[in-house]
């Protein structure tokens, strides 16, 4: 079928984006355990922020699935224009299973 689509950060629920960078970093907290709390904080703020600041991080960043599954997503913070900062991005692994 291969149908590819996005959606904005802000049409998902509050903590979708959280558990989606949770998935994304998984691997680090068995790098560096010791900051993996402060990791978790940072993602908190910033699943809070998409919807606190919906006219900026929430409208600057999208989730792709294709066929229905997740497959990656990818955002930007315009708050310090015009200088852009990259946020997180992210394709999973072909063995991870992304459902939402």
């Amino acid at each position: 079928m291969n149908e590819l689509h996005f959606k904005s950060l802000i049409e998902h629920n509050e903590g979708t984006i959280f558990d989606l960078l949770n998935r994304c970093y998984a691997g680090l907290g068995k790098i560096k355990p010791e900051y993996i709390k402060e990791w978790e904080n940072d993602w908190k703020e910033y699943d809070n922020e998409i919807y606190y600041n919906s006219n900026t991080v929430g409208a600057c960043g999208f989730v792709s699935y294709l066929d229905g599954i997740v497959v990656g997503f990818a955002s930007w913070d315009p708050r310090k224009y015009p200088t852009g900062i990259i946020g997180h991005n992210w394709c999973p692994s072909r063995n991870e299973n992304m459902a939402l």
